[in-house]
């Protein structure tokens, strides 16, 4: 609190959460986190009125943060009858409903209002107070992230037309105009969120995140762990911190008013045309149908897979960038006869037909239109990466080149091209066989300078996400590590499976499986055996690796988690067999009854007794009476007696008294 009161600067960050491990925030100067969790709530006037005070005395800087907007989520929009929180707004009621809602819902729309608007009227504040000292330009840095329009994101349909968003408003759309900032318009899961999670941001900071998309082609949550979904990602953050530090500098800078001199001029010019050599700046426009290739190892621990009596020190990862799979619409079909008759009196013709006057508006409307063409031209690709990895006992280049061909067929029965192969410039990439093959299939091959990793950073990257999911299936399975090829390579299968928009298997890497013995064996011996699941066969089409308790590694289509024959000890004593006589011989072929509904009938039958017993039926006068069971037996204590339906006595047929009297439980006995 200290350095805080006595900093001239203060960064502003509300609605913070409980924080994340290293930050690029924290390194922001004069930087106050205001959030409930931490017992600073914005609602609070004490402390709300502190930041009030900050802002007239011009000392607030920056205000940031991302407000909650669980009332605007598109699950309360859902149709259909859908299961799901109500929905707390409407378009016509953007602030909250009037009528139909909950304390818990209404209290819940209060408070997100509230808060939006106190950030709002903080930056307001904070902005009127240093332009009275300095008019001009915007002096105060301010950043608003909210969820997406879904209108912008969800397909057409009632769903979408029923979301509401705060960027529709009245209210926001002239706050943007009257302030002039700019809405940047993203995805987090671009930037390391675990979701999607479509955003806009409102902010007048250079943000170089509009447009960025999530590469990824299917995302979930991590098995296990709840996610908390309004945290920033890490990316983001270091582009706000970024940003703002920029602005910091852009208004600290110091402006040299005088010329050059001759001999300053020359010796600037000499600086420059020396240079320093490319940056290693992120490429926004990346080449598609690329595979970056890098060697790691050697390892501590030699590795084995399903291949008997390799034993493995190196690996080869591979990567392979492609766009984004789109729908293709297919041309209109033309009439041959009238598309080529047309197309030869056009060459035949030789006179100048004269054309008719174009409309101006017409014009301009085609202008605009080529205009925003090459503006979505402009825009990066979207780009998705496959993963691959291939253990090696050495990495000579013989070896090199068989990998090189087996990915390589791998990507073309995807149906995917390959046009260039980028690697480091180790001696094994730069064999003449591997050139003679790649310059045979039109494969242009390209290298680094040599001893600059950020230049094969992909492949470099690859390695590291390698190692780190090798260690957590080992660790979470127990495995020994001799393990890690198969480790890695279902890694990269399962990875692959979900860019391409194909089945994984439910079980994870190391599950204890069940494979049907192809051993010879007795009439006594088991039929199944216990193995461990190492992932998907590489040459068996659907097939499975699994490696059996006693050693030995098996490729096989038939696996199960649960044997046939496996019976459950502990549930012996709690299993209940109804024996029941039978009524009837069966003379012929006959389908056996189906065992659930067998069960359901013992079921309904147990339901009926239950039933009986609880009637007050026993309770009355004719059920008292006291007879023996058998003509020689003795009476029971307790017992009673009821005679239900029709009789006949002689000449005379009707029912009993007790019939009469108890015609619904008579009804439930028949």
């Amino acid at each position: 609190r200290r350095q805080l009161w006595q900093a001239q600067q203060w960064t502003v960050h509300l609605f913070s959460g409980n924080g994340v491990r290293n930050d690029p925030l924290r390194d922001l100067p004069g930087l106050l986190e205001i959030d409930s969790k931490k017992g600073w709530d914005l609602k609070n006037e004490k402390i709300y009125g502190v930041l009030l005070w900050a802002a007239k005395e011009g000392r607030i800087k920056h205000v940031f943060g991302g407000p909650p907007a669980a009332t605007y989520s598109p699950l309360r929009f859902r149709q259909n009858g859908e299961s799901g929180p109500r929905a707390a707004r409407s378009m016509h009621e953007p602030w909250g409903l009037k009528e139909g809602l909950g304390v818990e819902d209404e209290a819940r729309v209060r408070n997100e209002n509230q808060v939006l608007f106190k950030m709002i009227w903080l930056w307001l504040c904070a902005e009127a107070a240093v332009e009275n000292k300095d008019p001009g330009g915007p002096h105060v840095g301010f950043c608003l992230e909210f969820p997406e329009d879904p209108k912008l994101y969800m397909p057409e349909g009632p769903h979408r037309d029923a979301c509401v968003s705060t960027w529709s408003t009245e209210f926001m759309r002239r706050f943007v105009e009257e302030t002039g900032m700019v809405k940047f318009h993203f995805e987090q899961g671009a930037l390391g969120h675990v979701m999607r999670r479509p955003t806009c941001c409102l902010s007048n900071l250079g943000l170089s995140i509009n447009g960025l998309k999530d590469s990824r082609c299917w995302t979930s949550k991590e098995d296990g762990q709840e996610v908390d979904q309004t945290i920033w990602p890490h990316g983001f953050r270091i582009t706000l911190a970024d940003a703002i530090h920029e602005w910091n500098n852009a208004l600290n800078r110091v402006v040299v008013k005088k010329a050059m001199s001759k001999t300053e001029m020359a010796e600037w010019k000499a600086h420059v045309e020396r240079g320093t050599g490319r940056p290693a700046r992120r490429v926004i426009h990346r080449d598609a149908y690329a595979m970056s290739l890098d060697i790691a190892g050697p390892f501590a621990d030699r590795g084995r897979d399903e291949v008997r009596g390799r034993k493995y020190k190196f690996v080869l990862a591979a990567t392979y960038l492609y766009p984004k799979v789109r729908d293709v619409p297919e041309d209109e079909p033309l009439d041959e006869e009238e598309g080529l008759d047309g197309f030869l009196a056009d060459e035949e013709d030789s006179e100048v037909e004269e054309l008719d006057p174009v409309d101006d508006g017409e014009m301009d409307a085609q202008e605009e239109e080529w205009k925003k063409k090459v503006e979505g031209l402009k825009q990066p690709m979207e780009m998705q990466m496959l993963r691959f990895c291939v253990p090696l006992e050495r990495h000579t280049g013989k070896e090199i080149l068989e990998c090189i061909q087996d990915l390589y067929v791998k990507i073309r029965t995807m149906g995917l091209p390959l046009t260039r192969i980028h690697s480091d410039r180790a001696r094994e990439f730069r064999v003449k066989p591997v050139k003679k093959w790649c310059r045979e299939r039109d494969i242009y091959q390209t290298f680094t300078e040599g001893l600059t990793p950020t230049q094969n950073a992909v492949a470099e990257g690859h390695v590291k996400w390698l190692k780190a999911q090798a260690r957590v299936r080992l660790q979470a399975t127990e495995l020994d590590k001799e393990l890690w090829p198969c480790a890695m390579k279902h890694a990269c299968q399962v990875h692959n499976a979900r860019q391409l928009g194909l089945k994984i298997p439910d079980l994870k890497f190391g599950s204890v499986v069940w494979v049907k013995s192809k051993k010879d064996r007795g009439p006594f011996d088991p039929r199944w055996e216990r193995g461990v699941y190492m992932g998907p066969a590489d040459d068996v089409r659907e097939g499975h690796v699994v490696r059996l308790d006693d050693g030995l590694w098996l490729r096989t289509l038939h696996m199960r988690t649960v044997r046939d024959d496996e019976i459950d000890e502990e549930d012996e004593a709690e299993h209940v067999v109804d024996l029941i006589e039978p009524t009837r011989r069966v003379r012929s072929k006959t389908k056996l009854s189906d065992p659930e509904i067998h069960a359901m009938k013992v079921g309904e039958r147990r339901a009926l007794v239950d039933k009986l017993l609880a009637s007050p039926m026993w309770e009355s006068k004719e059920a008292k009476v006291e007879r023996p069971q058998m003509k020689e037996g003795d009476v029971w204590d307790g017992a009673a007696y009821l005679n239900l339906g029709a009789y006949q006595h002689g000449g005379i047929t009707s029912i009993t008294a007790a019939t009469e009297r108890f015609a619904q439980e008579t009804e439930l006995a028949a």
